[in-house]
């Protein structure tokens, strides 16, 4: 996972192998999820990776960064196709640790299949558990 607390660019290998590629990402800074996860600066903060062998399932933990108010969102995109999208969640001003989960299953995917987790709004996220099958 990232380390740090100055938003940058750059990757990291997860689960299975894969590189996971980011921007405008950071490390939790205390409002992890499971004892990690990433902190999104705003709408064009990212992680993308390819997943070789097929996707059928998409799944990710997020939950609010930071204390400021302000709706919050995230998306998830595979081959560039927006396939999912959380409702807006952190607009009150305040620490919220309310964990959701945002997923996308029947996508009956093969082949190297490109998977992108991507905030659409410029408030802090954090997010962390992404897994597919």
């Amino acid at each position: 996972m990232l380390t740090g607390t100055s938003y940058t660019s750059g990757s990291f290998v997860g689960v299975n192998g894969i590189t996971w590629n980011y921007t405008g990402a950071r490390n939790e800074s205390g409002f992890e999820i499971d004892g990690n996860g990433i902190l999104f600066r705003d709408s064009g903060s990212y992680v993308r990776a390819t997943i070789p062998g097929g996707v059928n399932e998409v799944s990710v933990d997020y939950r609010k960064g930071f204390t400021g108010g302000g709706n919050r969102q995230l998306e998830i995109r595979v081959n560039g196709e927006v396939v999912a999208t959380s409702p807006s969640f952190g607009s009150a001003s305040g620490r919220d640790d309310t964990i959701y989960t945002l997923s996308v299953d029947t996508l009956g995917l093969t082949g190297d299949v490109v998977v992108e987790i991507r905030a659409i709004t410029n408030n802090q996220i954090v997010f962390d558990n992404i897994t597919w099958n």
